[in-house]
């Protein structure tokens, strides 16, 4: 009947598209090791054979937005930076405000010798008391104290501007992980489903055409757990970065 010629056009289409998808891939690979070869300064050689691993397990307290906007603040150099420079101003403001302090100077000796014919044989001490100008002294301390509150409000906004980064992260990572684990569920189930449809198909139960069907969702869903494992260590990779590890 039909069905046999029916299931070789099915198997001749199937082939002509996995080997179009096989050819695209082999192009992605060449530029993909050959842009990994720039990057690294490596020969091509060591990239000929990759070992697949599984990803480590991201704990729950990676995952919180509070505790990776913590990190940052005290892993970033940007925040230290910035708060080393609001101590600094603040220290200015107490050194201008002691300058303008009136300065006592004492001095004290022993003095021997003669004055008008009578003999000198004795202690002697001697104190000045420096008074700054009241308007220059009020003046240096306003600059440094607006200086102070420049640089505190300025060591605010880049504490706020850099944790919002590794808060977004870290939800972008959790999402990641739950993604993952999806598609691992789908591709394990799309395998189920067309280990049943293979051997329907060799008992009659099933037909080419739902073989077809059951083997293009697997590819699929093989397709899917790779990007989401890309996703997953790319997400990963950027939550580091934003933390400052």
């Amino acid at each position: 009947g039909d069905a046999p010629h029916l299931d070789t056009v099915r198997g001749d289409v199937a082939v002509a598209r996995a080997e179009a998808d096989l050819e695209s891939a082999q192009a992605a690979d060449a530029n993909a090791t050959d842009a990994l070869q720039t990057e690294t300064a490596r020969p091509a050689g060591d990239f000929a054979t990759t070992v697949a691993a599984p990803a480590a397990a991201a704990s729950a307290a990676v995952l919180d937005p509070r505790t990776a906007a913590t990190l940052a603040r005290t892993l970033r150099p940007e925040i230290a930076s910035a708060r080393l420079s609001a101590a600094a101003a603040q220290a200015a403001v107490a050194e201008a405000r002691a300058a303008g302090a009136p300065a006592l100077t004492v001095g004290g000796g022993y003095v021997t010798g003669t004055d008008s014919g009578v003999p000198i044989d004795a202690p002697a001490i001697s104190a000045s008391l420096t008074v700054p100008l009241g308007a220059v002294a009020h003046d240096l301390v306003a600059v440094a104290a607006a200086k102070a509150q420049e640089a505190q409000a300025q060591s605010g906004a880049v504490e706020r501007r850099i944790v919002l980064g590794p808060a977004a992260a870290a939800r972008n990572l959790a999402a990641a992980v739950r993604a993952a684990a999806a598609t691992a569920r789908a591709r394990a189930s799309a395998a189920d489903e067309l280990r049943a449809t293979e051997i329907g198909y060799g008992s009659g139960a099933t037909s080419s055409l739902e073989g077809a069907s059951a083997r293009s969702t697997f590819d699929q869903a093989v397709v899917d757990d790779l990007a989401a494992a890309y996703a997953l260590e790319k997400a990963r990779a950027t939550l580091d970065v934003e933390v400052g590890r």
